[in-house]
């Protein structure tokens, strides 16, 4: 075949809308969902799902600041539904000046799926490891709290099997809330964020069984699983929107606990290496990897910690006063490296291996 092809400047439209900021911070933050993927992907819920999802966090936003239930912005939010991906590169590329400002994002792609239906969880993918951030500790805190209190427990069942807190909608579902926290993945707005130095996590229904397909329609979406997404959503949004000295350290206190969670597992992980491993030449190689892994996430919560000095209204000083936990990370880590050559010594001396000081 042979194909003529050209390339010509064209327009881009998409929607853009904002909240002001008081004018105490010249930070902003952005929320994001796209309208399509290529004019013929236009899915109920990938992503129109999103676009209409976010545009309620807005309005219930602003009602809930007008009712003094929620504190003023402090921070402008940015709201973009664009054409996926290509549209957010556009947006930011025209606005240089704003981008420089954007401290965090939430991108919100595929959110309104009854989860029953499709055997779905609502997912929050976290950043990369390569980009430590608070904004996953801040997100997930608020997700999981919402969730935990919209699924029945054994423990609870003298209530009559309710939710503790419900967050249904009058037409929508009575289902439990099962929610996942994931590590990165990408495939959506939120990756162009983070290639232009912001942090961004991305909340989504999966699996989704119509996906991409001519069966995504909005017979398959509950209005149950829009309001409790957008629960979660405005908890974040506020709470980056109004954040101050109190609520940077709070969030820097939650990634600090949160961050011993992961370095456990980073130590559960290495000390599998040396409990799985069946030849005696191999278990100085294993050793190795599991003192990796715990030094690879303890240089991950070493940057999580100090990403939260962006909430201090002194940035520069906020990150002076989180250096001294930043430390403590290493006093955890050599606690844990530890355990593990203690545990490699008892397993070289189960197969009679040499013991390699590393």
């Amino acid at each position: 075949s042979i194909i003529k092809a050209e390339t010509f400047p064209g327009e881009l439209e998409m929607v853009h809308a904002t909240i002001r900021g008081d004018g105490s911070s010249d930070q902003e933050i952005a929320v994001s969902a796209h309208l399509y993927e290529g004019y013929l992907k236009q899915g109920a819920n990938d992503d129109n799902s999103g676009c209409a999802l976010t545009l309620e966090m807005g309005r219930a936003y602003m009602r809930l600041v007008s009712e003094g239930k929620l504190p003023p912005p402090k921070r402008t939010i940015h709201f973009l539904w664009v054409p996926e991906i290509s549209g957010t590169n556009a947006w930011l590329n025209k606005h240089e000046d704003i981008k420089k400002r954007i401290i965090a994002d939430l991108n919100f792609d595929m959110e309104g799926l009854r989860l029953a239906t499709s055997g779905s969880f609502w997912v929050m993918h976290r950043t990369p490891d390569t980009f430590p951030s608070f904004l996953n500790d801040l997100s997930a805190s608020i997700m999981e709290f919402v969730a935990n209190l919209n699924i029945e427990r054994v423990r609870y069942r003298s209530g009559g099997y309710g939710f503790t807190l419900p967050v249904i909608s009058p037409n929508g579902s009575l289902d439990p809330f099962y929610i996942l926290i994931d590590k990165h993945y990408g495939a959506s707005d939120h990756v162009v964020y983070l290639q232009n130095g912001i942090p961004s996590v991305m909340f989504i229904t999966w699996p989704d069984m119509w996906y991409h397909s001519s069966q995504d329609t909005p017979d398959k979406l509950d209005p149950t699983q829009f309001k409790r997404a957008a629960v979660v959503g405005i908890g974040a949004m506020s709470a980056l929107a109004s954040a101050d000295d109190a609520m940077g350290a709070k969030v820097a206190a939650e990634s600090i606990a949160r961050g011993s969670e992961r370095m456990g597992q980073a130590e559960r992980k290495g000390l599998g290496y040396l409990a799985d491993v069946t030849d005696p030449a191999a278990l100085a190689e294993a050793y190795k990897e599991a003192r990796n892994a715990v030094r690879h996430q303890a240089e991950i919560e070493k940057g999580v910690v100090l990403s939260a000095s962006v909430l201090f209204k002194n940035p520069a000083e906020g990150k002076k006063k989180l250096e001294a936990l930043a430390k403590l990370v290493d006093q955890r880590a050599a606690a844990l490296q530890n355990e593990v050559t203690a545990f490699y010594r008892l397993r070289a001396d189960e197969m009679k291996a040499r013991v390699v000081q590393l």
